[in-house]
């Protein structure tokens, strides 16, 4: 890189100073490449000042015409001093000019970056007496640096750091060129104490003794988040110590970060064999299909992910339950419990609920079938009181009839006519209770016969307009089904009559290919179907147990003051249906 010509400011002229030739010297003097500045030439205060004040300046050479200012112009920050020179003597000054120029820079450039630095830089004796520190000394641990000079270092060092420390120190300083690193707290201004981490190196100065540099950093925030993590991370392994579950930081790959392992599970659980490897290949196919699948969904749940296993040992069997829950983009805990008495409750309890469904199918095949049994009862009687009795009755009636033949008298007559007529009530009677036990209608014409004359007597009996719609081939429905429709439409209009003070009744039956649906709905003062439902009302639960013994479902409709309805539907057994 080619050099800026030397800016040389000459003699002054024989008539004096020239000003104006300073003036340009000054303005040009930055973009010189070096300077050869003739001291006659300018005043004496000026140049002094010039180089005292000037940071940024080439490499300056004096030139005198004897040496009477040559240590004033030296102190003021001349790179060179030349006597009188000639050209060869003017060039070697120019050249040492540069030389110590660039020394000059770098040292500046050393003082800006120490005197700029975050760290401490300290230079201590062989003693261990301050030579040099920083102006950061001030700023971090509030010493002026000028006061530390000539002092101990040690002095403001902790009590309890100070002997490690100068262990160190003096092995270091007995071996120079040697580096050590360390550790110490050192007290402030205020009486407080700041954490240092210093490195130092040692030396021997050019009067052959010893000195060190140490280059120290600030990390009282550091240490103190650091004490701060270690006392988190105790009161953490604290708390885990106390859990009696498996708690498991996993990365979701499977890689096991972190676990702690109560006692309890030590066995099923060692940590050790588990740290650092992937969960899924380490526990068997099924649990960690079980942990794949929750990992999947732990991030769209709501809550945790849950699942249970079983663990079958020497000593029983357990239950396990594993919460998932994530942690963080990378990773997901896993919360492990034994849940074996909330388990073996659960399976007691549905063990207890089976046990219950079962006796309450059992109950009911018992009322189904001791309905069938009533009905068969009921008919037999029937058939008993309307055959034997009646018959008998009957032949009782035609003997007075011929007792009323053979005997005259107006008394006679009198006494006859009595007993015809009560023996023509009791018939009347024989054959009513016969028909309230079975009706006959039921069993000879069938369902929709059966409800037509059903209504009539209730008609007769209290007084309500019933009507009877029927569709469908009503003679197709099985017998038990048949009887069972026809009990609860009689237990329905029974109640119509006593509670629900209508005017009409209609009854509908359908009888479809694949049901037989019973509808019996009134315009009476109605009812509220919830209410209804938490009686213990005898007829609503025998009209229940009659529709679930064939299968049927049953429901009660209606609202206060609009009327009420019972409805009741029964499957109809398909050709395919077993028999």
């Amino acid at each position: 890189m080619p050099q800026t010509p030397l800016l040389t400011l000459g003699p002054v002229p024989a008539d004096g100073r020239d000003a104006g030739a300073w003036e340009a010297f000054t303005a040009l003097a930055p973009d010189a490449d070096a300077l050869a500045v003739h001291a006659d030439a300018v005043p004496p205060d000026a140049l002094a000042s010039w180089l005292r004040e000037t940071a940024r300046r080439p490499p300056t050479v004096v030139v005198l015409p004897d040496a009477e200012r040559e240590r004033a112009l030296l102190e003021a920050g001349a790179d060179e001093v030349a006597i009188a020179p000639d050209a060869e003597a003017l060039k070697g000054a120019m050249d040492r000019a540069r030389s110590r120029a660039i020394a000059r820079g770098r040292t500046e450039r050393f003082r800006l970056m120490i005197e700029n630095t975050r760290d401490i830089v300290s230079v201590v004796d062989g003693f261990a007496r301050f030579v040099y520190a920083s102006p950061s000394v001030r700023e971090i641990l509030g010493h002026d640096p000028e006061d530390l000079l000539g002092t101990n270092a040690f002095e403001h060092v902790h009590p309890d750091d100070v002997t490690p420390t100068m262990e160190t120190f003096l092995e270091a300083i007995g071996t120079p060129g040697s580096t050590r690193a360390l550790s110490y707290r050192y007290r402030t201004a205020d009486g407080d104490h700041r954490h240092l981490e210093g490195v130092g190196r040692t030396f021997v100065g050019a009067d052959g003794e010893p000195f060190a540099i140490i280059n120290a950093r600030d990390v009282t925030e550091r240490v103190r988040a650091e004490g701060s993590l270690r006392q988190s991370e105790a009161r953490y392994r604290s708390l885990l110590g106390a859990l009696p579950d498996v708690i498991s930081r996993i990365r979701r790959d499977g890689l096991v970060l972190d676990f702690h392992v109560p006692p309890v599970f030590a066995t099923e659980f060692p940590a050790e064999a588990l740290l650092g490897k992937r969960l899924q290949d380490e526990i068997p196919a099924d649990l960690a299909e079980g942990f794949v699948r929750a990992v999947a969904q732990v991030d769209d749940a709501p809550g945790p992910v849950t699942y249970r296993y079983a663990v079958d040992s020497a000593d029983g069997r357990f239950y396990r339950e594993a919460r998932i829950v994530p942690h963080g983009a990378d990773e997901v805990l896993s919360i492990l419990r034994d849940v074996t008495p909330e388990a073996e409750a659960e399976l007691g309890l549905r063990a207890s609920k089976a046990e219950l469904e079962a006796s309450q199918a059992e109950l009911r095949a018992l009322a189904a079938h001791l309905q069938e049994v009533r009905e068969e009862e009921r008919a037999h009687l029937s058939r008993e009181v309307h055959d034997t009795l009646g018959q008998q009755l009957t032949a009782i009636r035609y003997a007075l009839g011929w007792f009323g033949r053979q005997v005259d008298g107006p008394e006679a007559e009198e006494r006859l006519a009595d007993a015809r007529a009560l023996v023509d009530d009791t018939i009347s009677r024989v054959r009513q209770i016969a028909a309230d036990l079975r009706p006959g209608v039921l069993d000879d014409f069938g369902l929709a016969t059966a409800l037509e004359w059903y209504a009539e007597r209730v008609e007769r009996r209290t007084g309500l307009v019933v009507a009877v719609q029927t569709s469908g081939d009503a003679e197709t429905v099985p017998d038990e089904i048949a009887t069972a429709s026809f009990r609860i439409a009689q237990e329905a209009l029974t109640n119509v009559a006593r509670h629900a003070r209508a005017e009409t009744v209609r009854v509908s039956l359908t009888v479809g290919p694949d049901a037989v649906r019973l509808r019996v709905e009134d315009d009476g003062v109605g009812l509220d179907p919830a209410t209804l439902d938490g009686r213990r009302s005898l007829g609503v639960l025998g009209m229940r147990e009659r529709a679930r013994a064939q299968g049927g479902a049953l429901s009660f409709e209606g609202a206060p003051g609009e009327g009420a309805a019972v409805a009741v539907t029964f499957p109809l057994p398909t050709p395919d249906s077993p028999a």
